[in-house]
């Protein structure tokens, strides 16, 4: 009798269960639906934080975490947020979000629920007016921390075929993880995943604070890092390399970190290490720009490479002081490829006044000169950079 009951009960649990996933599916269906395929202009925004507030209380009353049910219910709540456009009841929304939080720590430790959880956490940092509650949930839980751990644990994985090379350092002590292409691949995807929340962070300046504090900038400098080795390549297999994206993300956190850190000697002095470690990889991606038949893949690489440079211009000074060879290779690189995309986008009646200038010999050539190409040049910025005693590298 007793061991009927227990199945009995088994079974009503087991039915329960797929029932809830099926009306938990059926409502991810509509929500997707409504927000990502519809006007959403024509949605009650009375009705959205409603609609929050009654998938977060199913996710509090299961108690323990039920992954396929919570990875669903999850997926509701990312969309209402992702897609609904801002208005007066985003106060409520963000009420009836903040129970949830400790949810989303527990679910980081779910390999089913890590994914969405850090794309939810990302997506309401970039939405809520006010992230001074989730400023407080990061500082409380350390969770930078971890991520960073689980980061470099990521960035550490490398491919199958580079085991035999790992057996010939038996005394290498370093945790690096063969993995199979599938592997690889989940384990990029998840890269990308705590990249983009990262970059939320780094918007914010007590949180990017804490990534400093972690030693996010070492950790992302470090070339010896075997997934390092994956990320050269754009596309494999005429598929774009999810590896590669991860080091485009990489790009663009570092170039937010010193955007919002810059007043900082030691996190300019980082991102100048960072430069230097992976030299070859930042040189070959602009001399790749040059080249006829770039493709998109390298094109956005060289788009963000150029924009870090870009955002370290105004420390160009205390960079030359530091390494006057690497700062000046870098400047004449990104001369050229002005040069080169100066030629392609230019028509050729004004590459030949541009000709005309450049060769003038005397005043009144180069006043007439100037004449011609007067409709070209419409303003330049320039970047000044104060020459204090105390602080050559701050901006002015």
């Amino acid at each position: 009798d007793k061991l009927g009951r227990e199945q009995a009960k088994f079974e009503h649990n087991l039915l329960v269960r797929t029932r809830m996933n099926n009306w938990t599916e059926l409502l991810l269906l509509m929500i997707n639906r409504l927000y990502k395929y519809s006007d959403t202009r024509h949605i009650d925004p009375a009705h959205q934080h409603k609609v929050v507030e009654a998938i977060v209380g199913t996710i509090l009353r299961t108690g323990e975490p039920i992954p396929v049910l919570w990875q669903t219910l999850f997926s509701c709540i990312l969309v209402i947020v992702q897609h609904a456009p801002q208005h007066a009841h985003w106060d409520k929304i963000t009420s009836a979000v903040t129970p949830l939080l400790p949810h989303l720590l527990r679910s980081l430790e779910s390999t089913v629920l890590r994914e969405v959880a850090l794309s939810l956490l990302a997506v309401l940092l970039r939405r809520l007016p006010d992230p001074a509650i989730l400023i407080d949930f990061f500082s409380k839980y350390a969770l930078a921390a971890h991520m960073c751990v689980l980061l470099q644990f990521l960035l550490n994985s490398q491919a199958e075929q580079d085991e035999a090379m790992m057996q010939t350092r038996p005394d290498d002590q370093s945790a690096q993880i063969a993995s199979s292409p599938a592997q690889l691949q989940a384990n990029a995807q998840l890269a990308e995943k705590i990249l983009t929340l990262f970059i939320e962070l780094s918007h914010l300046k007590p949180l990017a604070e804490i990534l400093a504090m972690q030693r996010l900038l070492p950790i992302l400098s470090d070339e010896t890092l075997p997934a390092f080795r994956l990320m050269h390549n754009p596309y494999t297999n005429d598929e774009r390399n999810d590896w590669h994206r991860v080091w485009c993300l990489i790009l663009v956190l570092v170039s937010s970190l010193l955007t919002t850190l810059g007043h900082s000697e030691s996190v300019v002095e980082q991102l100048l290490q960072f430069v230097a470690m992976h030299h070859k990889h930042l040189t070959f991606a602009l001399e790749d720009a040059m080249l006829p038949g770039i493709t998109l893949g390298r094109l956005e690489e060289g788009r963000f490479v150029t924009s870090l440079l870009y955002r370290l211009a105004p420390y160009y000074g205390y960079w030359h002081s530091l390494d006057e060879r690497l700062a000046r290779h870098y400047k004449m690189l990104l001369l050229a490829i002005l040069n080169r995309y100066g030629a392609v986008l230019q028509p050729p009646t004004a590459l030949s006044q541009i000709a005309h200038f450049s060769r003038a010999q005397s005043k009144s050539e180069k006043q007439y000169s100037v004449g011609l190409t007067v409709d070209l040049t419409t303003s330049a910025a320039t970047t000044k950079v104060s020459k204090k005693k105390d602080d050559k590298y701050t901006p002015s």
